[in-house]
C-alpha cells in the first residue's frame, strides 16, 4: 500500500499546472473514488476535472461535498459534469465534443463506465448489444475521439495516459467468433462478459494505431492482482513508471469492428 501512495503522489506531482482529467463513469464506484481523489491531489494547481455519466444528481452531490471539504475556490479544481449515456455513440461523440471545444489538451482519460445485466442480447437504437456498446465501444469511440487533445499534451511533454477499469481479475482470454463479433449468437452473461474483457484488451493494443504519439500510456486495471483486489488508491497508479499497472499500446491490428 505504501508504494501505490507513493506512485500516486508521484504521478499527481508530475501533472502540469492546468491538467485536465476526464472520468467517464465517475458518477458511482470506482469512477467516483477516481475523480475525488484526483481533485484532492490537484488542489491549488488549476486542475480541471471533467465528470461524464448519467447521473447528475450524483455529481452534483460529490462536487458539493468536495466543495465543502475544500474551503478556499482558489484551490479547488474546476469541476464540470457532462449528462451522457454511452450506451448510444451518437451520445459519445456529441460529449467528446464538448470537451474538445473547450479543452485542446487532455492529460487523464479514465474510462470506468459499464453496464451489468443478465437479460439476453439487448439491441440499442444502432443496433448495438447495450452491454457491448457500454463496455466496449463507447470505450473505443471516447479514446479515438480524444486521442489528438492527449497527443497535444504529450508532444508538449507533458503526462497523458488512458485508464481502462473493467474486468478486475478476469484473464480477458474471451473466445472471439470471428464471424460473430456483435454477438448476436450464442449470446450468454458469461461468454459476453469475458468476450469483452478480451475485446478490451485488442482494442487498447490497436489504440496505437490510430495515434501518432506512442508514448500515450494506456493502464489496464484489470492487470492488478489478487493480492491488492479492493484496495481503491491502486486504480489511481497512473505514473508510466508502474509495470505492473501499465501496458504500452503497440501498432499492431486486428479485426474487431469500430463504430
Amino acid at each position: 500500500m505504501s508504494n501505490i501512495k507513493t506512485s500516486n503522489a508521484a504521478a499527481f506531482e508530475a501533472l502540469p499546472r492546468g491538467a485536465v482529467a476526464v472520468f467517464v463513469g465517475g458518477t458511482s464506484g470506482i469512477g467516483q473514488a477516481m475523480f475525488e481523489l484526483f481533485a484532492r491531489s490537484t488542489t491549488g494547481k488549476g486542475a480541471t476535472a471533467i465528470v461524464v455519466g448519467r447521473n447528475e444528481k450524483a455529481a452534483g452531490d460529490s462536487f458539493a461535498a468536495l466543495r465543502a471539504e475544500i474551503k478556499e475556490e482558489n484551490e479547488l479544481p474546476t469541476l464540470k459534469f457532462i449528462s451522457c449515456d454511452v450506451s448510444l455513440m451518437k451520445n459519445v461523440r456529441k460529449a467528446t465534443k464538448e470537451i474538445l471545444d473547450s479543452f485542446s489538451k487532455i492529460h487523464i482519460l479514465v474510462l470506468s463506465q459499464g453496464y451489468l445485466t443478465l437479460d439476453s442480447r439487448t439491441p440499442t437504437e444502432e443496433s448495438l448489444d447495450r452491454k457491448l456498446a457500454v463496455d466496449y465501444y463507447s470505450r473505443w469511440v471516447f479514446i479515438h475521439e480524444l486521442i489528438p487533445a492527449l497527443e497535444k499534451a504529450k508532444s508538449e511533454g507533458e503526462q497523458a495516459a488512458v485508464m481502462s477499469v473493467l474486468g478486475l481479475g478476469s484473464p480477458g482470454k474471451g473466445q472471439i467468433d470471428d464471424e460473430d463479433f456483435g454477438m448476436e449468437k450464442g449470446y450468454g452473461v458469461a461468454r459476453v462478459a469475458m468476450t469483452v474483457s478480451s475485446y478490451q484488451n485488442y482494442m487498447l493494443q490497436v489504440s496505437g494505431s490510430f495515434t501518432n504519439n506512442s508514448n500515450i500510456d494506456t493502464v489496464l486495471q484489470r492487470h492488478l492482482r489478487d493480492s491488492i483486489r479492493g484496495l481503491p488508491l491502486s486504480m489511481l497508479t497512473l505514473a508510466s513508471s508502474a509495470p505492473p499497472f501499465c501496458e504500452r499500446p503497440t501498432r499492431s491490428c486486428c479485426g474487431l469492428p469500430f463504430p
